[in-house]
């Protein structure tokens, strides 16, 4: 199995594969996040090109 990558890890490579600091890559994930979550909050959603479309959707709780 996959080891799982932490954010800083994450961040680490985003920075690495686009030349910029480490900092920046923060940023501009955390923008990337908040665009992505106002965007799933909609009644239509977001769609983020090579990730797939992101929606809110309302369901029952599940049991067992």
């Amino acid at each position: 199995m996959a080891k799982i990558q932490t954010k800083s890890e994450i961040m680490t490579a985003i920075a690495a594969a686009a030349g910029i600091t480490k900092k920046q890559a923060v940023t501009a994930y955390d923008e990337l996040l908040k665009i992505a979550y106002a965007g799933a909050k909609s009644a239509k959603g977001i769609v983020i090109p090579g990730l797939g479309k992101l929606i809110k959707v309302s369901r029952k709780a599940r049991w067992g």
